[in-house]
């Protein structure tokens, strides 16, 4: 039986890598394949040791010479030197690395892994037989560090995602007279959250005072950047910004159905998932272009390009009360989330590995 195996930095619930490598893994399973997730057993939370093995206790097989090996790159990691001694043909898909710039003072540990992984990216130049990218500006990415050819292979939404029903809790408790923002990611610097706060505190405080910022997603080991944010949002005098911290994926789903819309000011991203999360809960979705979000939204959405933070809001405001440009905007985005299917993927991947 033909193997394909995954490694990967860390497995963690909710992650869009850990979800990719999931869906990846089942795609493989079905199709007649052994295959299973490598990483880390101290980067692996408890809830995923099921699924994802450690990779000291299974080393044997990354040395198989009639394998194929399918490394998620996103960070400095010791996975990166298990993929270089690995024997069987090799498969890198980057994830893109955060620029260590936005993190510096506020965790330096983060930091030199970011810088470490951009180091370690150099140095796998020509050791995968084949590489991918989750979007085309990870593409160039890779094409700027010397990679040859990148295909892109885009992400998916996951499937546990498309099947949970949303936290009745999360949507009684929030799907109110209200109007919801929503930004869903890691509490990080490079996703700009000051400037989402900054969008919302003159929609809150101009437009409509019954409105609330939801900010869903952990913030550990970001301590230093949540703390200044909720010093900004006291400073302003916002009184309905929620913080959630790491949320179940029911939760998650709770607040998608609870939100108005989703805003993502982020600076730097290499795909962003939530932003086709949002579209398939028919939410409409604002975000900066930059980076890879134009892309990711396609011809779907607001892409918002000056950092005009009442003008946004005023925007917002525009939208949400013109019911013909609303769903305009919805029938757009519910184009757009077919681009993000499963079979396109399995299609792809039934290419590419020749299974």
């Amino acid at each position: 039986m033909k193997e394909i195996h995954q490694l990967i930095a860390g497995a963690t619930v909710g992650d869009a890598i850990t979800n990719y490598a999931l869906e990846i893994r089942d795609i493989l399973r079905s199709s007649g394949l052994r295959s299973e997730i490598f990483a880390p057993l101290q980067h692996t939370a408890p809830e995923l040791k099921a699924a994802v093995l450690p990779v000291s206790e299974h080393v044997a097989t990354l040395y198989k010479k009639d394998i194929t090996l399918f490394y998620h790159f996103s960070i400095g990691s010791e996975m990166t030197e298990y993929f270089i001694q690995a024997q069987g043909w090799k498969v890198l898909c980057y994830h893109n690395i955060t620029p260590e710039k936005y993190f510096r003072y506020i965790s330096d540990q983060r930091a030199n892994l970011l810088k470490q992984g951009r180091e370690e990216l150099k140095a796998l130049c020509h050791v995968p037989d084949i590489t991918l990218a989750d979007s085309g500006f990870n593409a160039r990415e890779l094409e700027e560090f010397g990679f040859s050819n990148p295909l892109i292979v885009n992400l998916t939404l996951n499937e546990n995602f498309l099947k949970k029903a949303p936290s009745k809790k999360i949507i009684r408790t929030y799907k109110d007279s209200f109007t919801n923002f929503l930004f869903v990611g890691r509490v990080a610097p490079n996703k700009k959250l000051e400037d989402a706060l900054k969008v919302f505190y003159y929609y809150n405080k101009t437009i409509n005072p019954s409105s609330r910022l939801i900010l869903a997603g952990s913030y550990s080991g970001m301590e230093k950047y949540y703390n200044y944010l909720r010093s900004l949002a006291c400073e302003m005098g916002l009184h309905d910004v929620v913080f959630t911290g790491h949320v179940s994926l029911e939760e998650l789903l709770g607040y998608y159905a609870a939100s108005s819309l989703f805003l993502c000011m982020s600076e730097h991203e290499g795909l962003c998932i939530p932003l086709i999360e949002s579209m398939y809960f028919r939410k409409p979705v604002f975000a900066l272009a930059r980076t890879a979000m134009p892309e990711t939204m396609g011809d779907a959405g607001v892409l918002i390009y000056r950092k005009n933070h009442r003008a946004i809001a005023e925007l917002i405001n525009i939208v949400l009360n013109d019911k013909n440009i609303l769903q305009n905007i919805i029938e757009k985005q519910n184009e757009r989330i077919k681009d993000f299917h499963k079979d396109i993927l399995k299609k792809k991947l039934k290419t590419i590995l020749g299974f």
